[in-house]
């Protein structure tokens, strides 16, 4: 069962939605720029642990994105919210834009932190290959980008533009008035995050990457088309004590398409 509650930070200046499922060892999850309502990693994880996932700041419930002027305001928002959760040598687990934030976040509070995982995250930039702007791309594009799959559920989601969804249905009844909602959402969290992925997602995380002295698991879609998967070797060359998996078959939302693959990764590198 997915409990959900809601805190407050800084005064007032943040309202943080907050998801837990599961019972066991704490494990800190933030999920990534697409968040699935019931993603199946966090299923899997919560077997054997508490899973603690904040929405973050933009998303659902989680308000006071525009409180954060930059990458070093959202660390502190991370840094505070660990504080007030009591969570203290904890795994944490970040995909994508949230796999940037935990990279973040360890590099503050390095301490707090048992494990990390970092699952196809943002945060480096190489000229050589760049990663992938959705913000400009069409949806059928981003759906060849963010699943191996493209007839897969997900996939097919994606590739299907909000104002064609949108004409389709009736925004009287329940079922249409879920559907607008969720395609409001899907503008909200894309606005949220284009201030920290565009132009570049670069926010200077290369220079901090040396105070994860936690053990650290980069993994990575073999057919990820939004950070392509040499950026895995990038992330792991400036980190101390890191190892790197490569998946097949699963691209930049390989939480969803090889979730209980993941799912095995973690659980023996947090366990090891």
């Amino acid at each position: 069962m997915i409990e959900t509650e809601k805190i407050t930070l800084n005064d007032g200046a943040f309202d943080v939605e907050i998801l837990e499922r599961g019972e066991g060892a704490p494990l800190l999850y933030l999920h990534g720029v697409i968040r699935i309502d019931d993603d199946p990693l966090v299923a899997e994880l919560a077997r054997r642990h508490r899973v603690v996932a904040p929405l973050l700041p933009g998303f659902g419930g989680s308000t006071g994105a525009e409180n954060l002027t930059d990458i070093h305001d959202l660390a502190i928002y991370y840094a505070e919210l660990i504080d007030r959760l009591s969570l203290d040598r904890i795994p944490l687990v970040g995909h994508s834009l949230g796999g940037m934030f935990a990279a973040e976040l360890a590099a503050v509070a390095p301490g707090r932190i048992s494990h990390l995982v970092l699952m196809a995250p943002f945060g480096l930039w190489d000229d050589s290959a760049p990663t992938f702007d959705f913000f400009a791309a069409s949806p059928r594009d981003m759906a060849k980008a963010f699943y191996s799959d493209p007839n897969s559920t997900g996939a097919m989601a994606i590739a299907r533009a909000p104002q064609e969804v949108a004409t389709e249905v009736d925004p009287a009844t329940s079922e249409g008035k879920a559907i607008i909602e969720h395609l409001v959402e899907r503008v909200k969290t894309m606005s949220s995050a284009v201030r920290y992925l565009w132009p570049i997602p670069d926010r200077g995380l290369a220079r901090r990457l040396y105070r994860l002295t936690m053990p650290t698991l980069v993994i990575w879609g073999e057919d990820d088309g939004v950070i392509p998967p040499t950026y895995a070797d990038l992330f792991s060359q400036s980190i101390a004590d890191a190892e790197t998996v490569l998946l097949p078959g699963a691209a930049h939302m390989l939480n969803h398409e090889k979730s209980d693959a993941v799912a095995a990764h973690l659980e023996k590198f947090i366990t090891a």
